[in-house]
């Protein structure tokens, strides 16, 4: 395969990985704002749609990785960039990946707001049931890390 046939390979995964990054950030929105909703349904349609728009962005990344393998390069970041700049005539595949870093940073963000809300929401919940069953509301185990450990009266709310 030549060169421009690898190029022109890079140029439309990077650009589906892009779409794939800003519609799961539109997902995290979604989920976001089921959450401030306190409404589960909508919470729990997101959170499907949200694994989907995950496994789909895994799915082009593992095609990207195997198409940069197979140009010689390794799988880190600074190989894809050695690659990238050695296909790159216009600087389009670099301003491509940055934008998707960009993008993929941003769901991580994202998807980390979201668990500190729903974390929130669990901590209240688990509070609240210590209260209507009479129990202390401090009775926290601490782990090793120093984070406190409620998993003795835990019951899987939701999940991001």
């Amino acid at each position: 395969m030549n060169t421009d046939s690898y190029r022109q390979q890079l140029d439309d995964l990077l650009a589906l990985e892009i779409d794939a990054a800003h519609r799961l950030n539109e997902l995290l929105e979604a989920e976001y704002q089921a959450i401030l909703n306190h409404d589960p349904a909508s919470l729990e349609q997101s959170t499907v749609e949200k694994q989907a728009g995950i496994e789909q962005l895994a799915t082009l990344d593992r095609k990207r990785i195997s198409l940069v393998e197979s140009l010689g390069y390794g799988t880190g970041h600074a190989d894809i960039e050695n690659c990238l700049r050695k296909l790159d005539r216009d600087g389009r595949l670099s301003d491509q990946w940055k934008q998707l870093l960009t993008t993929a940073g941003k769901c991580r963000e994202n998807n980390l707001r979201n668990h500190h809300l729903v974390e929130i929401g669990s901590r209240h919940t688990r509070q609240l049931l210590c209260i209507l069953r009479g129990e202390d509301t401090d009775n926290r185990i601490y782990s090793a890390k120093g984070n406190t450990d409620e998993q003795h009266n835990s019951r899987t709310l939701g999940r991001v």
